[in-house]
């Protein structure tokens, strides 16, 4: 269920219907080499969330590209924004989510810039007291030992096999194959020195990939696309159902929350 297409009548019964839970899929605008469009992360992590959707009712928010990529800023099309803007968004967006009877809020990431940021945003979500709950699910496909029935190319980090056959089967109108550059896919490997140490500078992603490209999507079909779209509705409608099932995280919470309101009372 699509929260923009339900009428209010709709929405009210589409908050019972799910155990009041809503998912949020989140995306962002970034180029993904030459032949998928900018908002690739955001076009298959919904159309994803529309798959599980069929599986296992949950109510949808509408298209979130909100979310961090200062390191894509070079090349046209991005769209990135200060840290306070978007953690006081997803914030305000939480809190209306909320308001309107969903108290459980699911946080699914299409992309891997996110990693860092929708988790410590969930963490951040303990400093005040709130009648709803958040879930943090990480791009839900990414199941290693499935993955490797499907997918022919060992190295797929951005713009490969994996997500160019999903927009092969989503929206092949969008995906421009003979543009591909195979050449801008590949590691630079300019920061290898300290790689190879453990050593985390901000910069490595443009070390390694300034084209903002990494993989090989030739070998990417939408028949890929298809089992690729299945496999992670499937997985993503098991954990929806799990989490709509859950009554443990609110209890604990709210048990936290009064505890925090006097620290002392507790000793």
């Amino acid at each position: 269920m699509l929260w923009e297409e339900l009428t209010a009548a709709e929405f009210k019964e589409a908050v019972a219907k799910t155990a009041e839970t809503c998912m949020i899929p989140m995306g962002i605008m970034e180029k993904h080499g030459d032949h998928l469009p900018l908002g690739t992360d955001l076009i298959n992590i919904r159309a994803l969330a529309v798959a599980a959707s069929s599986l296992e009712d949950v109510v949808i928010f509408p298209p979130f590209y909100f979310g961090q990529i200062c390191e894509a800023q070079h090349v046209p099309g991005t769209l990135s924004f200060d840290a306070q803007f978007l953690l006081n968004t997803l914030r305000t967006v939480c809190h209306e989510i909320a308001r309107n009877g969903f108290k459980k809020i699911i946080l699914v990431n299409g992309h891997g810039g996110n990693t860092f940021l929708i988790p410590f945003f969930t963490q951040m979500n303990l400093d005040l007291p709130k009648d709803y709950v958040l879930y943090f699910l990480d791009i839900p496909w990414r199941n290693p030992e499935e993955l490797e029935k499907i997918i022919e190319t060992k190295t797929d980090e951005h713009g490969g096999e994996i997500e160019t056959s999903m927009m092969l089967k989503v929206r092949p109108d969008l995906v421009k194959l003979d543009r591909v550059k195979l050449t801008e896919g590949v590691p630079q490997k300019r920061l290898a020195h300290l790689w190879e140490q453990g050593i985390y500078t901000a910069i490595w992603w443009y070390a390694d990939y300034p084209y903002h490209f990494a993989g090989d999507p030739i070998r990417a079909t939408p028949e890929k696309g298809a089992k690729l779209l299945d496999l992670g509705a499937a997985h993503l409608a098991k954990l929806i159902k799990t989490i709509k099932q859950d009554t443990v995280t609110a209890q604990l919470q709210q048990e936290f929350f009064q505890r925090a309101l006097d620290p002392l009372s507790g000793i």
